[in-house]
């Protein structure tokens, strides 16, 4: 049985936005062939001695990007994010008739890690991969996305945002050209509303507007295989300049995209197109 409840669970609850992390591979000549600037957020559901148990953990700053390949006419750009005892992510990137994509985006975590795995029953290093994260951008420009996307397995949610990619850079130039994922450019996003305090005493969020109701339909392909009528928020907490921020988003059918895919032997589903800004 998929995790359905718990992916809608952390959309309702929301999930802290942290900074993005820095990447930059470099070739022999020491010049910069792949950027990447991107923040994810992963939830792990795992076994414990005799319950379940989950984990919230985000992409560290402390992380190693030596697996990666710059790529070039003749072979595919990789870009490799190695972190912790055992932890990685990875984006397979292709190029052709002058654009470039990411392919498939692996991700691998080792349940032997006592600081992220407390009490796990069944150490292991396990896998989760997903295809076609992004969309097709030009060469020479660096494709940006602040939207979220949410990526649910059976055991593993992903959530992706704020991300600039660039594969092939160019004389080691990162480029000052944009290609803007759709996502971002959509203008049937519903209203977003902001409150601020100082946190300078305790803070408590202000309580959430109700969510309007919305139908939503969850798809294998051209086969609907799940129906559903009800409200989404997105609630989101940061701080910055000594303030809390509280963001309530509200996510209507006519936005939001479910899509149901079959990558490996796990089942994903995708929650797209929700920002924050």
């Amino acid at each position: 049985m998929l995790h359905l409840a718990a992916l809608l669970l952390l959309l309702l609850t929301g999930f802290s936005l942290t900074e993005a992390v820095e990447i930059k591979v470099h070739d022999n000549n020491n010049k910069t062939c792949l950027y990447a600037n991107l923040s994810v957020n992963f939830t792990i559901v795992y076994e414990g001695n005799g319950t379940m148990k989950n984990t919230t953990f985000t992409l560290p700053n402390s992380l190693s990007s030596n697996g990666s390949v710059c790529g070039d006419n003749n072979s595919a750009p990789l870009l490799k994010m190695d972190f912790g005892p055992g932890h990685s992510l990875s984006l397979n990137f292709s190029h052709s008739a002058g654009l470039f994509r990411g392919d498939v985006l692996t991700f691998t975590y080792n349940t032997s890690d006592t600081n992220l795995f407390p009490g796990a029953k069944n150490t292991s290093v396990k896998q989760v991969a997903v295809d076609s994260l992004m969309e097709a951008a030009p060469l020479n420009t660096v494709y940006t996305c602040r939207s979220a996307k949410a990526i649910a397995s059976k055991e593993v949610i992903m959530v992706v945002y704020d991300v600039g990619l660039q594969a092939l850079v160019e004389n080691g130039t990162i480029s000052k050209n944009e290609s803007i994922c759709k996502a971002d450019m959509s203008t049937t996003m519903g209203p977003l509303t902001t409150w601020t305090a100082s946190t300078m005493t305790p803070t408590k969020p202000p309580p959430p507007p109700i969510p309007s109701v919305g139908n939503y339909t969850l798809k294998n392909g051209s086969e609907t295989c799940l129906l559903a009528n009800m409200g989404l928020q997105l609630n989101l907490t940061y701080m910055a300049d000594n303030q809390v921020f509280f963001f309530f988003l509200h996510l209507f059918a006519t936005v939001l995209f479910v899509h149901y895919k079959k990558i490996t032997s796990a089942p994903f589903f995708i929650l797209n197109h929700f920002r924050h800004d």
